[in-house]
């Protein structure tokens, strides 16, 4: 045998043995699809990118302005707005700082180049870490699931 028909008998083989049907053969009964019915224009659409510039948008997003989402955070975790923009790294400012940047993130306008430029001249990488973080702590912690509740309750 050659080289070609090694391999077409190898390949055959293969098929075989892994259950599929073989290219060499006839295909066996085809399946009929049943008939797509067709979708109305609205469903689905909620979740894309573009339905809000199609439809409008349905409420508006709240917005707070960002002074406003620092003082609540101050007062809510009884620290001083210097500790909360400075560079410090202690548990009892940095937990407050990055619920205070996730806020600003969810409830302002604000990129997190700009959110991290107001807290102190820190990186985006920064707000765009305390963002994650909080929201990864959101999935199990039932402190800040309850402090960030409270704290859009105050803002709202």
């Amino acid at each position: 045998m050659t080289l070609v028909e090694d391999y077409h008998a190898a390949h055959k083989a293969r098929l075989s043995r892994m259950g599929a049907p073989s290219p060499y053969q006839a295909p066996a009964v085809s399946i009929e699809k049943p008939p797509v019915k067709p979708q109305s224009i609205d469903a689905g659409w909620d979740c894309m990118w573009f339905y809000d510039l199609v439809q409008g948008v349905a409420e508006p997003r709240q917005i707070v302005p960002f002074k406003e989402v620092l003082e609540t955070v101050c007062r809510y975790y009884r620290i001083s707005m210097v500790d909360l923009l400075s560079d410090r790294r202690c548990r009892e400012v940095t937990y407050p700082r990055q619920i205070a940047m996730y806020l600003c993130r969810l409830l302002t306008p604000h990129s997190f180049a700009e959110i991290g430029r107001r807290f102190g001249k820190t990186d985006h990488s920064t707000a765009l870490h305390s963002s994650r973080k909080i929201e990864d702590l959101l999935g199990h912690d039932l402190k800040t699931i309850s402090d960030v509740n409270t704290l859009r309750r105050v803002l709202a």
